[in-house]
């Protein structure tokens, strides 16, 4: 197992290339379950979920069925939050979630599987198995720091691709306040979390400045691109598909 990155190395002028427990090929059933766990209510209290509907509301059409895309699922709380946010406006919304990992994907698809308006498969988010334009939104939260640089604009020109009306990247922002907020979770709430007492710092090390991800989004071919900040060090990517 790795350590964390000690205080006197952090440089926050650039993206960590430190790796994530998260991306290993396989993980242990009952910590994958503690660390889904922790990432919904990482998104349930610090943003993930808050900022994905309020962005929903102004990309999307106004009436009618809705089909949404969510790659890289993890525990696919956000495709359920998305389906509430629908019925509470009355419209019909399904969401096809997808994620690279075969173990989590069969964890997001237990999770979600009480609900007929999800669906989950095992996809390569840089080769999605999908026509251009088969969904209305596609919507990304806390995977794109996975990515170095280059695959980054791929995986959301990817995105892009199969999106009529929008895409939105939800992910973390690089900034000292974040990471040591990160690192006092470590100690505190996540301390008997293998996974995400590693992962949550290095991602904030992993994830874009706000002129990074503008950059990313643009050189992936998005229209109209604006990057929003949340409160707290929450970062949303906003473009139209080209």
């Amino acid at each position: 197992m790795g350590k964390q990155i000690p205080n006197r190395l952090i440089d926050f002028t650039h993206r960590t290339v430190a790796t994530e427990y998260l991306d290993a090929a396989h993980h242990d059933p009952a910590d994958l379950d503690v660390t889904l766990d922790h990432l919904t209510g990482v998104n349930r209290w610090l943003g993930g979920a808050r900022v994905i509907m309020r962005h929903l509301e102004t990309c999307l059409p106004t009436s009618g069925k809705l089909r949404v895309l969510d790659v890289g699922t993890g525990a696919s709380d956000i495709p359920r939050a998305v389906v509430v946010w629908g019925t509470r406006r009355r419209r019909r919304v399904l969401v096809s979630c997808v994620d690279n990992q075969r173990q989590i994907a069969s964890a997001a698809a237990k999770r979600s599987a009480s609900d007929d308006a999800i669906h989950v498969a095992v996809a390569d988010g840089l080769i999605l198995p999908f026509a251009d334009d088969t969904f209305d939104v596609g919507i990304s939260s806390l995977t794109l720091h996975h990515f170095a640089d280059e695959p980054a604009t791929a995986f959301i020109g990817e995105l892009s691709r199969v999106s009529r009306h929008a895409v939105i990247i939800n992910d973390l922002e690089r900034h000292p306040v974040n990471y040591f907020g990160a690192r006092l979770l470590a100690k505190t709430v996540w301390r008997g979390d293998t996974y995400t007492r590693h992962d949550g710092p290095i991602s904030v090390l992993r994830s874009f400045s706000r002129a990074e991800l503008q950059r990313v989004g643009e050189a992936a071919g998005l229209r109209n691109v604006r990057v929003h900040r949340h409160f707290p060090y929450r970062l949303a990517l906003v473009g139209r598909p080209s």
